[in-house]
């Protein structure tokens, strides 16, 4: 198989939750084409989902030096060190991504998450609301709300909204 194909195979393994095999699949693309940056973007994700947090860090580190226009690495290097405590450095990482996918409201709900980590909940909140203009059927980004809010301690506010993300079939 070539590189493209291990990726593939990588992705239906990984979207079944098989981590370990989908890892070795984007292992045995990167044998044949190290500089595959989605390969690394795949790895790091695996990784992370495996809880290898440093090894997911440092996987999205080289996808970013193949490709630093690349918001789903900045992604995946913000949530590898959020894992690993260093909330600061995944904020800058969460920015990073935002200037180059604003509308991905993933990476609203990532930066408020480090934000609220570091006790910035009106920021936390903002990031939000943001996320909720681009996807308001996001039941997690209605319950992050919601959890900004009640640490603000808005709690009338908070309910509302976990209200509405158990109306959109929520946790």
């Amino acid at each position: 198989m070539n590189a493209a194909e291990w990726k593939e195979k990588g992705l239906a393994l990984h979207d079944l939750g098989r981590y370990e095999e989908a890892l070795a699949c984007y292992e045995q693309g990167l044998e044949i084409d190290p500089r595959d940056s989605d390969l690394w973007k795949n790895k790091s994700a695996a990784l992370g989902a495996l809880g290898r947090h440093e090894e997911a860090l440092a996987c999205a580190e080289r996808g970013l030096e193949i490709n630093p226009r690349d918001a789903a690495l900045w992604g995946n290097k913000g949530l590898a060190l959020a894992h690993l405590s260093r909330h600061e450095e995944a904020l800058a990482c969460f920015g990073r991504a935002l200037e180059i996918a604003p509308r991905e409201s993933d990476l609203w709900t990532c930066k408020g998450a480090a934000l609220g980590r570091l006790g910035r909940f009106e920021e936390a909140l903002a990031c939000y609301e943001r996320g909720l203009e681009i996807d308001p059927r996001d039941s997690g980004l209605w319950v992050n709300k919601g959890l900004a809010l009640r640490a603000l301690g808005r709690t009338g506010e908070a309910e509302a909204c976990f209200r509405r993300a158990l109306e959109l079939g929520g946790r």
